[in-house]
């Protein structure tokens, strides 16, 4: 590992237990409803440039609990299918219910944002 990512490996689970708005973004991404955030596709990239695709979550508990044991570097927010991308079959085409939308972490020069629809959220640390 990098010396940057093994500084990230030391503060992503600081930034998800403590100040990551897990319930606000659950609840925004829901529309209020567990059912339709079960059916949407969230896709995270770990440290190592590791990407997972095709995860949902039934429920917020089920979320937070993902985001504790991977604390991805990066968080992808798809749209809304009308199965559950976790039980897409290998040949399965899965079928949105809405578009798209990008929320990330973006790097600057000695600094880690994240930022959701372009507004700084948080710096975490200065490296």
């Amino acid at each position: 590992m990098t010396s940057e990512e093994n500084y990230l490996a030391e503060l992503l689970p600081l930034y998800y237990k403590r100040l990551f708005p897990s319930r606000q973004i659950y609840q925004w991404l829901s529309y209020g409803n567990d059912d339709t955030f079960s059916r949407r596709e969230i896709s995270f990239t770990l440290i190592g440039d590791i990407y997972i695709r095709f995860l949902s979550f039934n429920s917020h508990e089920e979320f937070v609990n993902e985001l504790h044991k991977k604390f991805p570097l990066k968080i992808d927010i798809g749209a809304v299918y009308i199965t559950k991308p976790k039980d897409r079959t290998p040949l399965g085409v899965l079928t949105p219910e809405e578009g798209v939308f990008i929320v990330g972490y973006v790097t600057f020069r000695h600094k880690i944002l994240m930022t959701i629809l372009g507004q700084q959220l948080l710096n975490i640390y200065k490296l």
